[in-house]
């Protein structure tokens, strides 16, 4: 896989990334209008398809389970609108539109495909870089959506890529990645292997949010929010691994 900048679209225009007063929206940012009303959904026990019980909203439709392969066991999704109405929430990413831009390897900037011939091109934040390569823990609750893999190996994500078209731009539109800087990346094959979600208990509880793997005992008793998916054969690019940093300013 070559070291240089993955053939990219043209950069990204006023029409293919959101705006909102003026202002860039990323493509898979959540709306406050997306947002469903009641903070927890009612669910209900059913009967699952291969046998057992499995978590079911009480007016369930087939729409509302998901899984990436039919050789993975489907899901239970939460419930969210992709109307952009309201008003942004930069730092939330929308369910459905996430869900899509890993599966089908979309910027999550301008909405438009990040896959090139030599890979995926993909930017990461430097912090959570850090993280999914050992370099930090990962006990920081303001990057608890990055997680690496069960073998503590391969780096796992829930951040969607990000085409080499668009790195200027998130590099600007986020506060975040000016002050701390971001690593730019190729990624060979992007895999779902799991969720970040609700886990509910078999009985009358709150559910506590964490990461579930498809197949896990717990997958039925949970409502996803974020695909995670395993990143293989990733290649850092120097030239563009560091990312023009905004300096620090006072504030009075």
């Amino acid at each position: 896989m070559s070291s240089t900048v993955p053939n990219a679209h043209p950069p990204s225009t006023a029409d293919s990334v959101p705006r909102w007063k003026g202002r860039p929206v990323p493509w898979v940012a959540q709306w406050t209008g997306e947002v469903p009303r009641k903070p927890r959904p009612e669910v209900r026990y059913e009967p699952a398809p291969g046998g057992g019980t499995r978590l079911a909203y009480w007016d369930a439709t087939e729409a509302d389970w998901w899984a990436p392969t039919d050789n993975h066991e489907a899901m239970l999704w939460r419930r969210t609108g992709t109307g952009r109405q309201g008003e942004p929430q930069y730092a939330m990413l929308n369910t459905i539109r996430q869900r899509q831009a890993m599966t089908e390897l979309l910027c999550q900037v301008c909405g438009q495909s990040a896959d090139t011939a030599g890979g995926t091109a993909w930017l990461m934040h430097s912090i959570e870089w850090q993280i999914l390569t050992g370099g930090r823990g990962g006990s920081d609750p303001f990057w608890a959506q990055a997680v690496t893999g069960p073998d503590g190996m391969t780096p796992a994500t829930t951040n969607p890529p990000t085409c080499a078209s668009c790195w200027r731009t998130a590099s600007r539109m986020c506060p975040s990645i000016r002050k701390h800087g971001a690593v730019a990346l190729v990624v060979g094959a992007a895999r779902p292997v799991a969720v970040t979600g609700d886990v509910f208990p078999a009985g009358a509880g709150i559910p506590e949010p964490r990461r579930v793997n498809f197949g896990d005992e717990d997958a039925n008793r949970t409502i996803a929010r974020l695909l995670v998916v395993e990143l293989d054969d990733v290649q850092v690019l120097p030239n563009l691994s560091a990312l023009p940093v905004e300096p620090r300013t006072s504030t009075s």
